[in-house]
């Protein structure tokens, strides 16, 4: 998977819960970002070759209580 596609991925599963996203880099295999969440805390993504799907899912999900 292109990082641009997982950026998609990512603003389209948690779309609801995410203020704005900040891309800080951005190549075919790496993806570092800021999401800026609702209750304004902030949390820092960096995905190398785009091996933490599921982790980033979970941990924002964690921190809205979902």
């Amino acid at each position: 998977m292109l990082a641009t596609e997982r950026l998609l991925q990512i603003q389209a599963a948690l779309g609801a819960q995410v203020e704005r996203i900040a891309v800080v880099e951005l190549d075919e295999e790496t993806l570092r970002l800021v999401l800026y969440l609702k209750d304004s805390t902030n949390l820092r993504v960096a995905e190398e070759a785009l091996r933490l799907t599921d982790l980033v899912l979970r941990r924002v999900q964690e921190k809205m209580g979902a």
